[in-house]
C-alpha cells in the first residue's frame, strides 16, 4: 500500500481530531485525492492495523 506522505499525516491527524469516515471521504473528495475503492481498501487496513481506532 502506498500514499504520499502527507495525505498518510493528513489521514492520521484527522482521525486524531475525531473526524468521522463520512466526513473523512468528503475531505478527500474535497483535495481531490478521492478513490473510493483505494481509501475504503486503505482505510480498513489502518483499523485492523490498530493504527486508527
Amino acid at each position: 500500500m502506498s500514499m504520499p506522505y502527507e495525505t498518510y499525516r493528513m489521514t492520521l491527524k484527522a482521525f486524531e481530531m475525531g473526524i468521522s469516515l463520512d466526513q473523512y471521504y468528503a475531505l478527500m473528495h474535497q483535495r481531490g485525492i478521492f478513490d473510493v475503492s483505494y481509501h475504503e481498501s486503505f482505510l480498513a487496513k489502518m483499523f485492523q492495523s490498530d493504527v486508527l481506532y
